[in-house]
């Protein structure tokens, strides 16, 4: 999995995408994860392409507010962007999967917006490390979070658990049961 900590921006994607060839031309499966950027994904589509089976872009999308994705994510590219970025990956012939962590709101309607640009799968997982950061959240935010994500973690996991698509991160449990 690339990257681990950090994102792909356009001053390191030749650098990330000559270690990506060396990964799958070495046969290797790569998971590239991501809040992305249109022209790195254009860029790693261009350079992967003669691995494009071995590569499976997974985009975080956790909802299509962008006013929530703004208060949580504030430096993230847009959500019409991440969209675009899926879309693009798909079309070009990648397989393609979504992360759903942090959720940011019911998932079904990013499931049901997207589901036929993933041919992969879907991850949906909470929010896990609310520490001291959280301050800087406006606090309509961290209600409308508490309100719209954690209180109704069984509604969405019935909703959605006979998806074939649908995978649950372990810190939906914790508020599962």
């Amino acid at each position: 999995m690339m990257p681990s900590s950090s994102d792909i921006f356009e001053h390191n994607v030749a650098d990330f995408a000559t270690v990506a060839k060396k990964i799958v031309d070495a046969g290797h499966f790569l998971l590239i994860v991501s809040k992305p950027r249109i022209a790195c994904i254009q860029h790693l589509c261009a350079e992967l392409e003669r691995w494009k089976t071995s590569v499976l872009f997974r985009f975080t999308i956790g909802t299509l507010d962008q006013g929530v994705a703004s208060a949580w994510e504030p430096n993230a590219p847009f959500i019409a962007e991440r969209i675009e970025c899926l879309k693009y990956a798909f079309d070009h012939g990648y397989r393609t999967s979504i992360s759903m962590e942090p959720l940011l709101g019911d998932p079904r309607p990013v499931v049901e917006a997207l589901y036929d640009f993933v041919t992969d799968d879907i991850w949906i997982g909470v929010m896990t490390a609310r520490s001291s950061w959280i301050n800087d959240i406006e606090d309509c935010h961290v209600k409308k979070l508490d309100e719209d994500t954690f209180h109704r973690v069984r509604e969405y996991v019935d909703a959605l658990k006979n998806d074939q698509k649908i995978f649950w991160k372990d810190s939906i449990f914790d508020f599962y049961v």
